[in-house]
């Protein structure tokens, strides 16, 4: 069709040498050469003239969009160029060009004038999947979590814990669960009409884990839960996005684990296979006094997995402090996505990523420190200790999880 049109165009150039005078589609009177030299040459007589005038009178503007004096001015030019003496239509190549251009122009302008979007700047980190609640007041901190509340049954209330909130303070933490229970409290007690005089913490979670936290409302509650977590009666389930994947594919991890110094930072270890393989650094005591080693015993199970990740179910039976991650990351091999303190064996460092994972998130390997810990606390189960009836309490994952999930194209079906 394009071949077609051309040659529509070029024949109706050299048809322009062979007419005394063409209309053609934008409404222009073209002139032979001879006709040319000589209505330069005479003078216009009056007849002439009112010929021309209506002539211009019946002209039709070809275009239908884009502003008036861009019309009148194009218009011009077409008359320019189609009545200079000056021009040679002999040579039909020439005016072939000339028309396929202004052709050209024409079916530009044809269409539709869309006003440009405003694109976002493209994100170059991971920084915006998650708020710092540390810039908030206290205040707002506490509504925060009176929205997250996902249980409230008797003396329990469980919480969906955000991301970046620790449980217990410390130092350069402005906010942490323990200090804002008394305002949680009060906000409890303004939002329901109930009578919340204290709050309790039952168990912790690392900062950057989100997920389901319980909290009991007297003393007396909070020791029975506290009893069940230490006779591990109730059920813990956990969801992560793991660097590798797993092998084999679902297993029992019984490591058990001793906190040790390593580049300067005290962390936990698994005792005593990891200090064999690195007993320059692991190995070596820590300024306090080394404590015996605790048992930590973890089920896990793949749920999903593709190219260089992987989507993992683990249920710890113990609860010993980084658990999960370190059975991961020195157990398996498969440091969890975000975990940047266990990603590596012998230092302290930014997660190393593959070209696949980078490009997933849309992240290069400088913006991977910017990446969030994907360790989601997906349920709690407990059994038949109140009202006699087993509580199943679970929450989504947040919102960054499931988003990468979809980036890195793993599947969950809960």
């Amino acid at each position: 069709m394009a071949c077609c049109g051309k040659l529509h165009v070029f024949a109706r150039a050299i048809s322009l040498t062979r007419s005394n005078i063409i209309q053609n589609s934008w409404g222009v009177s073209v002139l032979s050469p001879a006709q040319r030299r000589h209505s330069t040459s005479a003078p216009a007589t009056p007849e002439i003239s009112k010929q021309r005038k209506d002539a211009a009178a019946n002209q039709k503007d070809f275009f239908v969009d884009g502003d008036v004096k861009e019309k009148r001015t194009l218009r011009r030019k077409l008359e320019k160029l189609a009545l200079s003496p000056d021009a040679d239509l002999s040579q039909s190549s020439i005016v072939a060009a000339r028309v396929r251009r202004k052709l050209q122009a024409h079916m530009k302008a044809q269409k539709p004038i869309e006003e440009k979007e405003d694109i976002p700047k493209k994100r170059t980190d991971l920084r915006y999947q998650t708020r710092d609640l540390g810039r908030l007041s206290g205040e707002v901190v506490a509504k925060i979590l009176r929205d997250r509340v996902i249980f409230d049954k008797g003396d329990i209330i469980a919480l969906d814990k955000p991301y970046g909130l620790p449980v217990h303070g410390g130092p350069g933490m402005k906010h942490s669960i323990d200090s804002l229970l008394p305002q949680l409290a009060w906000t409890l007690n303004n939002k329901g009409g109930g009578n919340t005089e204290e709050l309790h913490l039952i168990h912790r979670l690392d900062k950057e884990t989100t997920g389901v936290m319980l909290l009991a409302r007297n003393e007396r509650t909070a020791r029975v839960l506290h009893e069940m977590f230490r006779k591990r009666q109730i059920i813990k389930r956990y969801l992560v996005i793991t660097v590798g994947i797993p092998s084999p594919k679902e297993g029992i991890l019984d490591m058990p684990m001793i906190e040790k110094e390593i580049d300067g930072k005290h962390r936990m270890v698994i005792k005593p296979d990891m200090a064999d393989l690195y007993p320059d650094t692991i190995g070596m005591r820590s300024g306090r006094k080394s404590r015996d080693s605790k048992e930590a015993i973890t089920r896990y199970k793949v749920l999903s997995e593709r190219g260089n990740c992987a989507l993992v179910q683990l249920e710890p039976e113990t609860g010993v402090k980084h658990q999960i991650r370190v059975h991961l990351a020195q157990g398996l091999g498969c440091p969890i996505l975000g975990d940047h303190k266990y990603s590596h064996h012998d230092r302290l460092a930014p997660q190393k990523l593959t070209a696949g994972i980078l490009h997933s998130l849309g992240i290069t390997q400088p913006k991977a420190r910017t990446v969030p810990m994907h360790l989601h606390a997906r349920q709690l189960v407990i059994p038949e200790t109140f009202d006699q009836q087993n509580y199943f309490i679970s929450t989504k994952v947040p919102w960054f999880f499931s988003d990468n999930m979809k980036k890195l194209k793993l599947k969950y079906d809960p």
